[in-house]
């Protein structure tokens, strides 16, 4: 089952990015990436610090915005109400102008301002209370009293929509002010009771926690330390439908803050709207506290501490290869070393000596047969303008030949075979 599609933003997103309203998901993300390389943060020099900020905002306008085009479910929500909204456009301006227009008659004929008065106090728009009302002169003293006008016109049905859409926003910014107030307590959502000792193996001490937001939460109910993995056991209830709920796939432990491990695989028991149970085996990374995120975004929940690093079982030392460009100049600049490789039971990390005008180490990827891995965690070590040294995390996804792509369109290099 999708999930919620939330809702979506009332700008026009085509026209704000430059594409056109039939534009194909090639077309899309191709200027994702085009903007992305344009306003991506790393691109602003020591020249100009002052536009840090600016270039941060875009580039994180760009993300959230895309996201209504680039998945098809989000964007057909976005594209009926951008249509309604033209409609509704569309229709104010021929009421404007029908108003203009038969205002203008009775400014000219005093016998049609009866017509005016009762056309727009029937037809569903109201005479516009901003502007002055034409009244006609009074009659001669021979002439009879005119008869009253009728009663005053009836609030109309354009207004009553705009009423309950300003309703509407309102009540949606009110919660999304309790969603942030309530983000700001959420703290680490683990338990407050001492850790048992009596699951303690290999310098570990266990305990059970919640990972919330303001509008869900994931309850730790059992911790299973092996040599080599570890396995948490779960239960995910989303308490607002309006919020998108993010599936257990995209949970993740952090430790000490710093490093973020991807899961090696997944049991669901129960999977439907709005709840999720089953649990996610997870591989041992650096020494630290170790916190489960479901969603790798609701708040940490202290599993317990790791005294130990992890070690791997494979490590591919020296310089691999190279994944450059397959054009020549002027993009022969851009390459980046890839070497050396630890391979982990559950995860590998990929080490890179990058030369690179743009910063696309985290659009690399990983390919295995037909699937595209992309990393869980970025990891930089160095950086000195166009030359930096990060390191990259990807889970592993079983037997195969694993082939890394530098921003996943660079020449491949093969790191292993499992």
């Amino acid at each position: 089952m999708a999930d919620p599609v939330g809702v979506p933003p009332v700008e026009d997103l085509y026209a704000k990015w430059g594409l056109p309203r039939n534009a194909s998901q090639a077309d899309i993300d191709a200027k994702k990436r085009e903007l992305w390389k344009k306003w991506h943060p790393d691109r602003i020099g020591e020249t100009e610090p002052g536009r840090q900020s600016e270039f941060e905002e875009k580039f994180k306008q760009i993300g959230q915005d895309f996201d209504w085009l680039e998945d098809p479910e989000r964007r057909e929500a976005y594209d009926a109400v951008l249509v309604s909204n033209e409609k509704e456009r569309l229709a104010d301006e021929a009421r404007e102008a029908e108003y203009e227009h038969r205002a203008g008659q009775a400014a000219e004929d005093p016998d049609q301002t009866q017509q005016f008065q009762e056309a727009f106090s029937t037809s569903g728009a109201a005479p516009r209370p901003t502007e002055p009302t034409w009244t006609p002169p009074p009659p001669p003293p021979s002439s009879p009293a005119p008869e009253p006008a009728g009663p005053a016109p009836r609030a109309s049905a354009p207004n009553m929509a705009r009423f309950l859409t300003i309703g509407f926003w309102l009540f949606v910014l009110l919660l999304g002010y309790k969603g942030c107030a309530a983000l700001s307590n959420l703290g680490d959502g683990s338990s407050s009771g001492k850790p048992s000792q009596s699951n303690t193996t290999d310098g570990q001490r266990g305990t059970v926690g919640v990972s919330r937001s303001p509008y869900a939460k994931a309850t730790v109910l059992d911790i299973t330390r092996r040599a080599d993995v570890f396995t948490v056991k779960f239960a995910a209830v989303q308490r607002d439908s309006f919020y998108r709920f993010p599936p257990p796939g995209k949970s993740c432990i952090e430790v000490d803050g710093n490093q973020h491990i991807p899961p090696t695989s997944i049991r669901l028991k129960k999977s439907k709207p709005g709840r999720y149970a089953g649990t996610i085996t997870f591989g041992y990374g650096e020494p630290g506290l170790y916190r489960f995120r479901y969603g790798c975004t609701f708040s940490r929940a202290l599993l317990f501490e790791r005294l130990e690093r992890a070690k791997p079982v494979e490590t591919i030392t020296g310089t691999i290869g190279v994944s450059r460009s397959l054009v020549s100049k002027p993009y022969e600049f851009n390459y980046a070393k890839v070497g050396p490789v630890e391979v982990y039971p559950a995860y590998f990390v990929v080490h890179l000596d990058v030369q690179d005008g743009f910063g696309g180490s985290w659009h690399s990827c990983v390919k295995r047969g037909g699937e595209s891995i992309r990393p869980a965690d970025l990891s930089v070590k160095l950086k000195q303008g166009n030359h930096e040294k990060t390191s990259l995390t990807f889970p592993l996804r079983g037997p195969g030949t694993y082939v890394f792509e530098y921003e996943c369109e660079l020449s491949p290099v093969e790191l292993f075979t499992r």
